[in-house]
């Protein structure tokens, strides 16, 4: 009767009192795919049952019957699980060893919830403990590590490893696979759960190049991955030199760059044997650029004389700010490196100012040739037209004069003032007289002289008074008549009965 009462109050509320006790973490997390181990351990007490009894335990999911559901994971045998755990949920302790350890592998998100524990031995030793773990999955993230050689050679094996970290024994292999240009020279390697190794041999066209390792996970089909850049050393190739100089008011005057190889440069591409033309005073900057890994020593020479780097951290860099004639040499770049050297040279040229002022002088020149040559153009054209003209006034055709000729044919051909217009008055009104017969003319020997004539026309005259007179009043004009020289016959050729008569001409 004591001993029945007993195993009522330990089947009881207050079991877990009398040494009932279960140890596991509140929480745990896994990424999708992975598999994760939970630690368990518990204790009850050695009631009903032997060393030889066997103890079965069994994981619930928080709010199933374990009278009627079917656990998760248990390790009694021909005992029926939840299907979608089957071979996934596997209760890895040994409950007669007080352990409860759980393996979960290719978690899922809908594994995700609150899981409990049962026990059973002998026929007093049936509990459910209280205490139960929440479940997290979360998505894949975590990715393997890669290593790799620090330094790659061309032609020297090298071996590269990949491996995921976070798995142990009891967790199913993931898969593993690479990709990569440098997969040509590929060679074959193990395989484990936690790693695997990839034999190659690298190529100078194998740096810079991504190499991937990738790790799947059969069960939930889910993958991460992992890229490297390989490194792979060489010597030094495509040295040049960039060159630069500055914009000022002189600038160099035919410069030329000669180009002996084909190299990369910011301005111009300078090879070995490049001469380069500056005019004096002018600033300068060489820039020396190399392809190598690791990086090549780069230094600056002139003849057989190693120069000072204008900038220390950049040694490939040389400055000549202003440019002077004992500047004028062979200057050369010499990239070192343990797999082999390279050098490129050029020859600096300097030119005087002196060629920048004969040239303005040779300006001016021409321009004083040119006006010249302008104003001697309009001196030209200014004589031709002067003498064209002269010519066309000396060939304007004169009316024929012969000895019927009118006084006013005469007045009409040679208009000129003659001496007595201009010192006497004429006195119209006055007759004139006629000289006696065969009184001399008083012409001159060779020409005969009007010397007043008055140009108004005959007709009768009209009254200052008159209102006529005041509108049709003429300007009188006086003009002297030359007569062409005219030999006289001599006395046995004149006509005996020719006589001279005399007349006034009076014009009104």
């Amino acid at each position: 009767m004591p001993l029945l009462l007993l195993s009522l109050l330990l089947a009881g509320s207050q079991a877990q009192d009398l040494g009932f006790e279960l140890h596991v973490q509140d929480s745990v997390t896994v990424q999708e795919g992975l598999c994760v181990y939970v630690p368990c351990s518990f204790s009850y007490p050695p009631i009903g049952w032997t060393e030889s009894t066997p103890a079965y335990g069994y994981w619930f999911e928080e709010g199933a019957d374990s009278k009627t559901d079917a656990p998760v994971a248990t390790n009694k045998a021909n005992q029926e699980v939840q299907t979608r755990t089957r071979g996934r949920f596997q209760l890895l302790g040994n409950p007669q060893s007080q352990s409860c350890s759980l393996v979960i592998r290719d978690a899922r998100r809908e594994d995700r919830g609150e899981y409990y524990f049962r026990v059973e031995r002998g026929g007093y030793v049936k509990y459910n403990f209280r205490n139960a773990f929440s479940l997290e999955v979360t998505a894949l993230t975590q990715e393997p590590d890669v290593y790799v050689p620090e330094t790659l050679e061309p032609g020297r094996p090298a071996t590269v490893i990949c491996v995921f970290d976070g798995n142990f024994e009891e967790c199913p292999a993931p898969s593993f696979s690479w990709a990569g240009a440098a997969l040509s020279s590929r060679g074959t390697g193990p395989t484990t759960s936690h790693f695997s190794v990839l034999s190659l041999t690298p190529r100078p066209q194998d740096h810079d190049t991504n190499l991937t390792c990738r790790v799947t996970f059969p069960g939930s089909g889910v993958s991460t991955r992992r890229t490297v850049r390989l490194g792979v050393a060489h010597a030094p190739r495509d040295l040049a030199v960039s060159i630069s100089w500055d914009n000022g008011p002189d600038p160099p005057e035919n410069l030329t760059v000669l180009v002996s190889q084909a190299n990369k440069t910011v301005l111009e591409t300078l090879g070995n044997d490049t001469s380069l033309l500056v005019l004096e005073g002018q600033s300068l900057r060489l820039v020396c650029v190399t392809l190598s890994n690791p990086p090549a020593t780069l230094s600056w020479a002139r003849g057989s004389r190693t120069l000072s780097p204008s900038q220390p951290s950049d040694p490939g860099v040389l400055e000549l700010p202003r440019v002077q004639m004992e500047h004028e040499g062979e200057f050369t770049c010499r990239a070192q490196h343990a797999l082999g050297s390279l050098h490129v040279s050029l020859s600096l040229s300097v030119h005087y100012r002196k060629r920048a002022r004969s040239t303005a002088l040779f300006t001016g020149v021409f321009l004083g040739i040119g006006i010249t040559a302008v104003l001697f153009l309009c001196l030209t054209l200014i004589t031709v037209k002067i003498l064209w003209k002269k010519q066309t006034e000396a060939e304007t055709p004169r009316p024929a004069l012969s000895r019927g000729s009118t006084i006013r044919d005469y007045i009409n051909v040679v208009p000129r003032a003659g001496p007595l217009a201009r010192n006497r008055k004429a006195t119209p009104t006055t007759p004139s007289r006629t000289p006696p017969p065969g009184t001399p003319s008083p012409e001159p020997k060779n020409q005969k002289e009007l010397q007043l004539v008055s140009l108004g026309g005959p007709g009768p005259k009209l009254s200052t008074q008159d209102p006529e007179y005041e509108n049709n009043q003429e300007e009188l004009h006086y003009a002297g008549l030359n007569f062409p020289g005219i030999r006289p016959r001599p006395e046995a050729q004149r006509p005996k009965d020719t006589q001279e008569d005399y007349a006034e001409i009076k014009f009104h």
